[in-house]
């Protein structure tokens, strides 16, 4: 079905509260995570192309995979133990970073 002209204009005003629709109209994007009761949870991101509002949602697994799952390399698992440093975890989008991250903490969390 097509959407009228605005109807994604409108839906991205209603995501966002009132800070947010500040910032966007200052920065003309805005980044936000959000919870749909029965479909899950999303990061969302708004903003601007060709003069019109735009939106990309991506779903965020409530589980989170094991980095064996995810076939990461052992010593990663040494490198999130150590007490100090700067990991950059660094790609395009849907690469897998943030999986990967959330899989690496929970090692630590759970070691």
């Amino acid at each position: 079905q097509l959407m009228r002209p605005g109807e994604i204009r409108e839906i991205a005003y209603e995501i966002m509260d009132s800070t947010q629709r500040a910032d966007f109209e200052k920065e003309l994007e805005m980044n936000l995570a959000m919870s749909i009761s029965g479909y899950g949870r999303f990061r969302v991101n708004i903003f601007i192309q060709r003069n019109e509002v735009g939106i990309v949602a991506r779903n965020i697994v409530a589980d989170i995979p094991s980095w064996q799952d995810l076939r990461l390399p052992a010593n990663l698992t040494e490198v999130m133990m150590r007490k100090r440093g700067l990991v950059l975890f660094v790609g395009a989008t849907g690469s897998g970073k943030s999986t990967s991250l959330a899989a690496l903490i929970d090692y630590r969390n759970s070691n």
